[in-house]
């Protein structure tokens, strides 16, 4: 920052130059529109680890570093259901005889291979109230991928 700080005292100038050549450039703290917002958390955190509590401005700053702290863990919580819900419904769709009596939803899933006679390659799905362990039904043209179920709890 380029600004005229000869009618400041000398205290105040020299605590300018120590923060100029500790600190980034500001066009580098800026964050960036793909950037996502831990991003500002951490920004926040920063300056607010930076700046003397006997500030003025300390306190709206430890205000604005707990709401965006917040704000981000909900994100992060609303974004998981979201992409638990997409899931689930993708193995509705894909599911052969897929049937479900109550509200289930979606909470891991992952490979599986058994060495028996031949390398079985399974996926195993954990939902809320069952479990599959589903092999892979032959995929044919222009149909979308389907599983078939060989065990389920």
């Amino acid at each position: 920052m380029k600004f005229n700080f000869s009618g400041y005292n000398d205290k105040m100038k020299a605590q300018v130059a120590a923060w100029t050549k500790q600190c980034l450039s500001i066009p580098s703290s800026l964050i960036l529109p793909v950037q996502r917002l831990p991003r500002y958390v951490l920004l926040i955190e920063t300056l607010l680890k930076s700046t003397p509590d006997i500030v003025d401005e300390y306190p709206r700053l430890k205000d604005a570093y707990n709401l965006a702290k917040s704000v981000t863990a909900r994100i992060d919580s609303e974004k998981k259901k979201i992409v638990r819900s997409e899931t689930l419904l993708y193995y509705q769709k894909s599911i052969i005889d897929y049937n479900c009596d109550g509200p289930r939803y979606f909470i891991r899933d992952g490979n599986l291979t058994v060495k028996v006679k031949s390398k079985l390659k399974a996926t195993v799905v954990i939902m809320s109230d069952v479990l599959y362990i589903l092999v892979p039904k032959k995929k044919q043209f222009n149909i979308e991928f389907k599983y078939d179920k060989i065990y389920s709890i």
